[in-house]
């Protein structure tokens, strides 16, 4: 990026504005160009809080920075012409920027919207797009998308200090139409857009929070069915044991059984059984069964 400083045409006293463009493209050299600062000077430079305005054969454009020696710390910048309105942090020398880009389009009658995310610029086509990979985006850049909301909200608060500041009655300007100038007072237009754009938005999030309570509620039916599974497969196996272990009591207990009928039935038969007494000549008795 080339860097260069150019006088603000609005002031007479030198008030050096910071200009940033890529090489080449010098656009800012066109007869057509004309920048204004509606702040403060100091040492040649502009100084704390004011508006830029650019306007050129095509560009129309503004942004709300804060100025320290020389150099800028933009808030918002409006691309009116390409309707794109950036609300963050950009600080002109480093790499870190955090805030939001809206980008709107009248396209087939649907807005296209993004966010700008640590210099990464994303675009989805609402509802459908977004809808894709909203839990994606979610579960990748939530941090960084937390910097980036709290940028948008010092955004606005820098914003809100310099309206307090111009917006009155008793201010007037003589460098460009003055109800042009004090058109940012009333944004109705961009109001009713971005009013437009957040309704869409919060459909989309209760559809979103809906869809995964859903999904939250299926995965606990089917955690609950494995539960349930996991007890049914238990009370199986217990049933088993316990089949197991009485067909072997009963085997036991009928191999007992037999044994002892055997037993008795060997213990009537020989009760059954005749007696035989032989006596011998030595005077003992034998007794023979037959």
């Amino acid at each position: 990026m080339q860097i260069t400083y150019i006088q603000p045409y609005n002031k007479k006293e030198p008030c050096k504005i910071w200009m940033g463009y890529p090489e080449g493209n010098k656009y800012f050299e066109e007869d057509s160009y004309k920048i204004s600062w509606d702040g403060k000077c100091k040492n040649g430079y502009a100084s704390s809080l004011g508006r830029e305005i650019e306007t050129a054969d095509m560009i129309d454009k503004w942004g709300i920075a804060i100025y320290k020696k020389g150099k800028p710390t933009y808030y918002i910048i409006n691309n009116i012409l390409s309707n794109i309105l950036f609300e963050g942090i950009n600080i002109h020398n480093q790499d870190d920027n955090y805030g939001i880009e809206t980008i709107i389009k009248n396209k087939n009658g649907n807005i296209i919207t993004g966010e700008y995310i640590n210099n990464v610029a994303k675009q989805f086509n609402l509802p459908k797009t977004y809808n894709q990979k909203a839990d994606a985006i979610l579960r990748k850049i939530y941090n960084t998308q937390q910097k980036a909301f709290q940028a948008q909200e010092q955004a606005q608060k820098v914003k809100k200090q310099y309206l307090k500041r111009i917006c009155k009655d008793s201010i007037k300007v003589k460098f460009m139409d003055n109800n042009e100038y004090n058109e940012i007072c009333h944004p109705k237009s961009e109001l009713a857009i971005m009013k437009k754009i957040n309704n869409k938005l919060n459909k989309i999030s209760e559809a979103k929070i809906a869809k995964l309570e859903k999904e939250r509620y299926t995965a606990q039916q089917q955690k609950e069915e494995q539960h349930r599974q996991e007890l049914l497969q238990m009370e199986r196996n217990r049933l088993s044991e316990i089949r197991r272990h009485n067909q072997e009591t009963e085997a036991a207990t009928d191999a007992s059984h037999f044994q002892q009928g055997m037993k008795n039935l060997t213990d009537q038969i020989n009760n059954m059984t005749p007696k035989t007494y032989n006596i011998n000549h030595s005077g003992s008795i034998n007794m023979y069964s037959y």
